[in-house]
């Protein structure tokens, strides 16, 4: 009898440390969840960021292309302007 005892004792302080395990492991997964989540919503704004970053270099592009249309064309008068101005003729006082 004395050896069934020592038995079941040594089985219910496994169980014991068993459940505790269990616990520790689940902490540890619910720990991990967390962090991915964490992770998931940084993610989500980095991509937001990125979005935002992308629109501004486009708009930035568009700006460039239209400048770049608007000094050709102002270039363009300067140059009909520069033929006109050489039609006129000053007299000396």
């Amino acid at each position: 009898m004395n050896q069934g005892t020592q038995i079941a004792d040594a089985t219910a302080e496994q169980l014991k440390n068993v459940v505790e395990g269990t616990h520790t492991i689940e902490e540890t997964v619910s720990g991990i969840a967390a962090d991915a989540q964490t992770q998931a919503e940084a993610v989500e704004q980095i991509q937001d960021q990125i979005e935002q970053i992308s629109s501004v270099v486009q708009t930035n592009s568009s700006t460039a292309e239209e400048s770049a249309a608007t000094s050709q064309e102002l270039n363009a008068q300067a140059n009909v302007l520069k033929q006109l101005v050489k039609t006129f003729r000053l007299r000396r006082v």
